[in-house]
Parts: structure tokens; C-alpha cells; sequence
């Protein structure tokens, strides 16, 4: 029975197991307090599928869905340990430091978001805007600097 009333707290739950069972699925709706606790591990893996036409004719090939992660990257789970080991060590400072211009920069920027430090990242003047851009949209010092290489 699914409650009428949507501010119901049974009633996603309702709703989930209606639609779950509809299609033969077995999973529940999953409910986060802090954007950390989607982070990959043992009890919430990366999804994964399975590639039916491949030339691998005797086996099965599944491919990680690693932009499902929550920064959409492999590397989210490298900051988030990165980060939270220096804060369990007591070495986490305000600010970080690292150059960085992909993936990494933008997990070390969420992550530190989540656990109150700010990230500084020097970067090329060649990378394109856009990514400087987006690292500066959630929060990080990009400083640019010379490449002549």
C-alpha cells in the first residue's frame, strides 16, 4: 500500500518497492546526509554492467560505470582518502596545494568542500578555459602560471 501522501517518509520506500517489483529488481532507495556517504566502497560499489556484444565469445566482459562515482571519476575515491587520512592524522590543513588540471583537482575540490578545506591549484595557461572554469566554479584558487614547455 503506498501512502497518498508525498511529505510521507514511507512513501518513496512505497514507491520504490512498487516499481521494484514491477521489474524485477531487488534494490532500495538509498537516502545520503552528506554527498561523502555516496562515495564507492564495500557496500556501495561502483556500478557495473555487462557488455554482451564484445569478440570475447567465452567470456563475460563488464565495464565500471566510473562516472556514476559522485565527482564522476575514479579519482573521487583517491581524494576522499587522500583527505580524510590527513584528517585523521591530524595533517589536514586549510588550505591545500596541488596542480593539478583534471579529475584529481576537482575531487580534491569537493572533497575538501565537504571537510572544510579550500584547495589551490596552479595551472597551466595552456589547459582550456573550461576546465579552469569549472574548478573555480566549485571552489578552488586557480592560479595560472607560465607554460612554455
Amino acid at each position: 500500500e503506498v501512502p497518498q501522501n508525498i511529505d510521507d517518509p514511507d512513501w518513496h520506500q512505497a514507491i520504490n518497492r512498487s516499481y521494484n517489483a514491477d521489474h524485477g529488481k531487488t534494490h532500495d532507495l538509498r537516502k545520503y546526509e552528506n554527498v561523502l556517504e555516496m562515495l564507492s566502497d564495500a557496500e556501495n560499489p561502483t556500478p557495473m554492467v555487462r557488455l554482451h556484444h564484445t569478440k570475447f565469445k567465452n567470456a563475460k566482459v563488464y565495464a565500471k560505470l566510473e562516472w556514476m562515482n559522485i565527482f564522476g571519476s575514479v579519482k573521487d575515491r583517491v581524494a576522499y582518502n587522500l583527505v580524510q587520512t590527513m584528517k585523521e592524522n591530524d595533517t589536514l590543513e586549510k588550505n591545500l596545494t596541488e596542480a593539478t588540471s583534471g579529475n584529481t583537482g576537482l575531487a580534491l575540490t569537493m572533497v575538501g568542500n565537504q571537510l572544510g578545506s579550500k584547495l589551490t591549484i596552479p595551472i597551466s595557461n595552456k589547459v582550456p578555459k573550461e576546465k579552469k572554469d569549472a574548478l573555480s566554479f566549485f571552489g578552488a584558487e586557480v592560479i595560472e602560471i607560465e607554460d612554455d614547455l
